[in-house]
């Protein structure tokens, strides 16, 4: 994963040990990342798959990125994901946004 210094760049020290789980268990965790238009990543979320849930763990962004606008899709997206792998709901209260 190439994008790992710059998740970790993201992250507030308490969300590193998300990303190292997520690495480690790529069969029901997915990070999904948007890159920045001056380089970089503009912003990341952890989701876990677990049938019929999807749980939003982690939701980061650059600080010159943050938007609402960012944050819904990033969560329309980590929904989509999760449909798509026969989750009927998104759980978001155990994201951490810094």
């Amino acid at each position: 994963m190439s994008d790992v210094p710059e998740l970790q760049r993201l992250c507030l020290p308490s969300c590193r040990a998300e990303i190292e789980a997520a690495r480690a268990a790529a069969p029901r965790r997915y990070v999904l990342v948007v890159d920045a238009p001056f380089g970089g990543l503009a912003a990341a979320t952890i989701v876990a798959l677990e049938p019929p849930h999807a749980h939003l763990e982690a939701l980061v962004m650059d600080e010159r990125c943050a938007s609402p606008t960012l944050e819904a899709r990033l969560i329309g997206v980590a929904e989509a994901l999760g449909q798509a792998f026969g989750c009927r709901s998104l759980d978001v209260r155990r994201a951490r946004a810094a």
